[in-house]
């Protein structure tokens, strides 16, 4: 099977799986934390993305060159695009179409691609709601570069809304309507599924780097500090040492909650308030009812209060992705490092499903 390559914005992941019987099994997997004041798209952003891949292939046994590799969210833009219903063939000559007006460059310029989310009403006509993708063609290029830099062989070019509806494919029910929310660290991506259909998705700029930034300006001290103090709450690590301080001025370990809590509940609740019109928009286009529950992966999923905000909020049970639900993965530390599920895998491990046949994702018919 070919490997997932994950290019995030302040993490490469790449995982690789292999036949167990009847499942499967992890054979490599790893993980490279990237700068994060490291400007994306930059030369020095492009250098640090060959640097992380080789060495996370020359210190795990990925076999083949095979990849299976993600676009970074930044280059792609999706637009939501109302169409009347065609064959398959005119409909992607439709997007093409539309791409000068939406994208504001021509179709030639552009790798184009679409999903249909399903049928609409409008007035009296029924209509096509589709979600069309683009990324330059330079950007492109960028991409092919890197992996041609590592000596990988891209068999599939994947994008966000795909890849992490691929990663539950195996958990849904038919025609169940799920509700998943990526938070990453530069993005929050909001995906509504029916069945194995992508229903809608939006790209949100309410994610890690904001509330980190929201806790440094609280506590007053550098964002970087800031994600630290984040990442112990999440591990569930924080200490007396954590409030003996200077930024409490006190040995009580709930004040630094406290803090976490108060700085941070204005992020997330415009998080939260996002998410919910995603919803109702949903909910109106399809006239189909909500979903009482919502999935959370990315890596920031891990925070609590991100979950405990979400469910109160919007009146929803909220659970953490478990992309790695019944496969073997023992023997890869970095996989077990810490108990429980795996949120911040979902996008990877969607990637490495791409040619998996029983995991296919696609628009309605």
């Amino acid at each position: 099977m070919p490997i997932g390559l994950d290019l995030g914005t302040s993490c490469v992941r790449m995982i690789q799986f292999a036949a167990a019987g009847d499942g499967l099994k992890v054979s490599a997997a790893g993980r490279y934390d990237l700068s994060t004041d490291v400007e994306v798209n930059s030369p020095q952003r492009w250098a640090e993305l060959v640097t992380a891949i080789r060495k996370l292939t020359a210190s795990a046994p990925f076999t083949g060159r095979q990849v299976v590799v993600s676009l970074p969210e930044s280059m792609v833009s999706y637009k939501n695009v109302r169409l009347p219903q065609m064959p398959p063939d005119e409909m992607a000559k439709a997007v093409e179409f539309e791409a000068a007006e939406r994208f504001g460059a021509e179709a030639s310029s552009l790798m184009l691609q679409h999903l249909v989310a399903g049928q609409v009403n409008v007035g009296e006509q029924v209509r096509s709601e589709v979600i069309a993708m683009a990324v330059t063609n330079p950007a492109l290029e960028q991409v092919m570069g890197v992996l041609a830099e590592c000596d990988l062989d891209p068999v599939a070019i994947d994008v966000a809304p795909t890849s992490l509806a691929r990663s539950l494919a195996r958990s849904h029910q038919a025609e169940q309507v799920r509700v998943l929310v990526d938070v990453g660290y530069s993005s929050s991506k909001v995906l509504i599924l029916c069945g194995n259909i992508i229903r809608f998705y939006k790209d949100l700029d309410i994610a890690g780097r904001q509330i980190n930034q929201a806790l440094a300006d609280h506590l007053k001290i550098s964002p970087s500090d800031a994600a630290e103090l984040r990442r112990r709450h999440m591990l569930g690590k924080l200490s007396d040492d954590d409030a003996d301080s200077k930024l409490f001025g006190s040995s009580r370990r709930q004040d630094v909650e406290q803090a976490l809590t108060s700085a941070t509940r204005g992020v997330l609740e415009d998080l939260a308030r996002e998410i919910g019109l995603c919803q109702r928009y949903h909910s109106v286009t399809f006239r189909g009812a909500r979903s009482a529950e919502l999935t959370l992966s990315g890596g920031e999923a891990y925070d609590p209060l991100i979950a405990s905000t979400i469910a109160e909020k919007l009146e929803l049970q909220v659970d953490l992705a478990d992309p790695l639900a019944g496969v073997n993965i023992d023997g890869h530390e970095v996989l077990t490092e810490r108990p429980g599920t795996l949120p911040d895998w979902a996008a990877v491990t969607g990637l490495a499903l791409r040619l998996a046949p029983a995991t296919q994702i696609r628009g309605a018919a």
